[in-house]
């Protein structure tokens, strides 16, 4: 619940910046998780090796990507997930997780903006998670508006 509470003050605090980045400044960062567990392809090195079949969001989030043009990354966990957020070439970072990856990311990422946006995890934590695609190109909306 305290984090929870973490992610909408922090939140909240992001869309009250005026930012105006370009889309190529973003990063939509995703866990591993999203991914359909029989799928083979392998999106931590390419996200966009994706097959696209629907079976899972990476098609929606790959297609958010080249449809809007912000970086798109993967990564299996918290550790990754950092560099890649911290990687200088972006300015701001939409990222999807579980609420305790949220936060950790928040703090070790910061002054850098970071959208958070929660996973939802019907099967239990770290098991076929999804994310709705809409609150994504929201969250990327927030970074390039002015």
């Amino acid at each position: 619940m305290f984090k929870n509470l973490i992610l909408r003050i922090n939140n909240y605090r992001v869309k009250s910046g005026k930012y105006g980045f370009k889309a190529s400044e973003i990063l939509v960062l995703c866990p591993k998780c999203l991914q359909n567990p029989e799928c083979a392809k392998d999106i931590l090195s390419d996200p966009y090796s994706c097959g696209r079949c629907g079976r899972c969001n990476i098609s929606d989030l790959v297609k958010i990507s080249e449809t809007m043009k912000v970086g798109i990354a993967v990564a299996p966990g918290g550790r990754l997930a950092c560099s890649y957020a911290k990687d200088k070439a972006y300015k701001a970072v939409v990222a999807v997780a579980c609420p305790f990856e949220l936060v950790a990311g928040i703090i070790k990422t910061f002054p850098k903006p970071v959208y958070a946006v929660r996973n939802i995890t019907p099967k239990g934590p770290c098991i076929e998670t999804k994310v709705d695609p809409e609150e994504i190109i929201y969250g990327i909306g927030v970074f390039t508006k002015v």
